[in-house]
């Protein structure tokens, strides 16, 4: 039997330590500063606001970046999704693919090390870590047979 164009189309981004640990390391340092700054009578009001409204944009990117992070399936593209970085690929213009890669030059639109490296036209190259790779392969595959796996 022959497989079928998945129903699930959108795949999430693998979350790993590299993205959870300075999570992890900005809230602890944020609560264990931001009780000193806050219980400190000698520090103004504006400067706890500001404290404040800075911890709270760090942590809304952050949720964003976990939030909005994704791959989709579309009909002759993938479209490659990280918060307000986007990215569109023909299936037909991948070549290939490196398995358990991390990339650390040109676009990394993913939350997890280890993860694919697309090499697509002829230079070109772009990082993602999605959940389920050896589905989201599979995928591309049918898509697109002529991708090299390495």
């Amino acid at each position: 039997m022959e497989k079928e164009l998945a129903s699930r189309a959108v795949y999430r981004s693998r979350i790993d330590w590299f993205f959870k640990l300075p999570l992890v390391l900005v809230a602890a340092v944020v609560i264990f500063s931001g009780y000193f700054l806050l219980t400190d009578t000698r520090e103004s009001l504006l400067s706890k606001i500001a404290f404040v409204l800075i911890v709270c944009v760090v942590f809304a990117i952050m949720i964003h970046l976990m939030r909005f992070t994704f791959y989709r399936f579309e009909k002759n593209l993938l479209h490659i999704q990280s918060s307000v970085f986007r990215k569109q690929v023909s299936y037909a213009n991948i070549r290939e693919i490196r398995r358990n890669k991390t990339l650390f030059i040109g676009w990394k639109l993913a939350l997890a090390t280890k993860g694919l490296v697309l090499h697509y036209n002829k230079y070109d190259v772009i990082y993602i870590s999605p959940e389920d790779e050896d589905e989201f392969v599979a995928q591309l595959l049918l898509r697109n047979p002529e991708i090299r796996i390495r």
